[in-house]
């Protein structure tokens, strides 16, 4: 390889010009899908780069693109998170000149409830993808304590398929400064519980029993987003970011909760 960057007028100058070559149409091909995908797959409906879709379609993507028609699903599912993480895995160094910082702030909120609402998000690793985009909108350390916290067989499902858990902690520490995107503190279909004390939540709402983790009815919940369940009182099912303040009469009545971790099954 060496002889390949030789002086041009010596030995080796034909490798080195072949090098230059494979040097510069690697660069235009980078170039040019980095545009395709920022204009064709990523969907914006104000400023400079709206009005390639009609603000009929609301999705912040396209999950497939046909000659004349945009679709908002895979080949393997229509789950929202699916169509969002396909547009975003692997997650490699070129990323960040993939996704600017408007548009994930746009698509974060979006991507987010779908994976509250799937209990598999976490599981299948298509969380690993959404919190590349917490971590590009402000969040770093909340999207590293989630890769922190995830089981191992995460980075060798689906959505994690091809990402270690060094290789995302990686990606989520290096992402550029820009001003955090504020988020909601309570996201969850129930009522809101308004608030709670996270710093004494043991004492508020206990990690869940093995019999409740493992009851499909009852706990929906996703672990890093909303870990905690209302297990008794009309928000039955309920999933909060914050511990549910118990007892409370009208909008947020729960009675009992525990907090569903990795662990508790």
């Amino acid at each position: 390889m060496s002889q390949a960057w030789s002086d041009s007028s010596g030995e080796g100058s034909d490798e080195a010009a072949t090098s230059r070559h494979i040097k510069d149409v690697g660069r235009l091909l980078t170039a040019t899908e980095l545009r395709a995908a920022d204009r064709y797959w990523h969907v914006r409906h104000t400023g400079p780069k709206s009005g390639i879709y009609p603000k009929q379609y609301t999705p912040k993507v396209v999950g497939m693109l046909w000659n004349m028609m945009a679709e908002f699903q895979t080949w393997f599912g229509s789950a929202p998170h699916l169509a969002y993480g396909i547009q975003l895995l692997p997650l490699t160094a070129i990323s960040e000149r993939r996704d600017d910082i408007d548009w994930s702030k746009e698509l974060y909120p979006s991507f987010a409830e779908s994976c509250r609402t799937a209990k598999n998000c976490d599981e299948e690793g298509w969380g690993i993808l959404q919190h590349a985009v917490l971590a590009t909108v402000g969040h770093i350390d909340k999207a590293i304590d989630y890769a922190e916290g995830l089981p191992t067989e995460a980075f060798t499902s689906a959505g994690g398929n091809g990402h270690s858990r060094t290789n995302s902690i990686w990606y989520y520490a290096t992402r550029p400064w820009t001003r955090k995107l504020e988020l909601p503190k309570v996201r969850t279909p129930s009522p809101s519980p308004q608030g709670g004390d996270l710093e004494n939540d043991g004492s508020i709402c206990p990690p869940c029993t093995k019999e409740v983790c493992e009851s499909e009815q009852l706990n929906k919940c996703p672990v890093l987003d909303a870990p905690y369940l209302c297990t008794s009182g009309n928000n039955l099912g309920g999933c909060s970011m914050v511990p549910w303040n118990l007892g409370m009469t009208g909008g947020a009545n729960c009675n009992e909760c525990c907090r569903v971790t990795y662990e508790c099954a």
